[in-house]
Parts: structure tokens; sequence; C-alpha cells
């Protein structure tokens, strides 16, 4: 008896010349079961992911620019007033290290958000769009102690910063 998914019509012969006008019958393939659909991801159309912004680096202790703090702020201020982003909200938020007690930490961080978003402000960026935070010491990009304890003067280095980000529209963030 032949199997079921060659056709009765085929022939014996050499296998090249066997598989010739023969005709095949697949069986029917087994259903699939398709996976759970994921639930629905808001996605934001139309919206552009804004560019990466400079980061200010302050000394330690301190809440004056110098000249390359000053030119950061220029490209940050170009890019907040291009079109593709003047609607925009955005955050300036200041950091420090953990030298120090935590309250003198958070007031040092909020005179440096404040400072930069003056410098915005004078660079003819809509004071409305501006939202100031500090972190105080509370979101180190770097550990101000190495794991032995002693200090780490490159890691606190990296701490005392601001950062400023342009935001999504209100409820898209």
């Amino acid at each position: 008896m032949l199997p079921r998914f060659i056709s009765l019509g085929c022939r014996l012969a050499p296998l090249g010349a066997a598989l010739a006008g023969c005709s095949f019958l697949w069986p029917e393939p087994a259903p699939v079961e398709r996976p759970a659909e994921p639930p629905a991801v808001p996605v934001v159309t139309g919206e552009a992911i804004p560019p990466q912004l400079p980061i200010i680096f302050f000394s330690a202790d301190g809440d004056k620019l110098d000249i390359g703090a000053r030119e950061k702020i220029e490209v940050i201020a170009s890019i907040a007033k291009d079109p593709n982003w003047i609607e925009r909200p955005i955050l300036v938020k200041g950091h420090s290290d953990a030298q120090g007690r935590p309250e003198y930490n958070r007031a040092l961080a909020m005179r440096r958000a404040e400072l930069i978003a003056g410098e915005l402000v004078f660079a003819d960026v809509a004071r409305d769009r501006i939202l100031v935070e500090s972190a105080g010491d509370h979101e180190p990009l770097a550990p101000n102690q190495h794991a032995n304890g002693s200090d780490n003067p490159e890691g606190r280095a990296l701490n005392r910063r601001v950062e400023v980000r342009l935001l999504l529209p209100d409820g898209l963030d």
C-alpha cells in the first residue's frame, strides 16, 4: 500500500524519474495556537525623541558657571527654541555630591538648577516652560566613595551637575 501523501498515479522508477509527474497530497497542518495579544502600549504618534542635552558640571560646593558651562547653555537654549521642541516643557534638575548635610546638598542643587533656569530665560527660553527641581545627593551618576569607603573624587565630580531634559506634553511623559 502506498503512503497517504503520494498519489496513486506515481510510478516506481529511479528516484529522479519517480518524482516526475507525481502529485503530492500533504496532510493538513495542525492548527497553531496563537499567543495572546500583548496589552496595548500607549504610543505617542508624531512625537520625536528629543536630543540628548549636555550636562553642566560644577566645582565642589560651587554654583558659578565657567566658560564651558555657558557654551552648553547656548546649545540647550538653541535646541529648546527649535520649532520641533518649542512646545515641550523643560525640566532643569540640580544634583550634588554627598559631601555635607543632605539639607545643604538639596539647597545647593536647587541653586544650581535655578542658575541654569535663569540663564535659559536670559537666552529667550520662555520661563513658563521651565520646571526646576533639586535631587540633592539622591541620584548620583557615580559612587561618592569607593567600595572600601575611601573618597572617590572623580565620582563626586560627576555628581555635581545640572541635567536639562525636554519633556513630553502633559500626560504623555
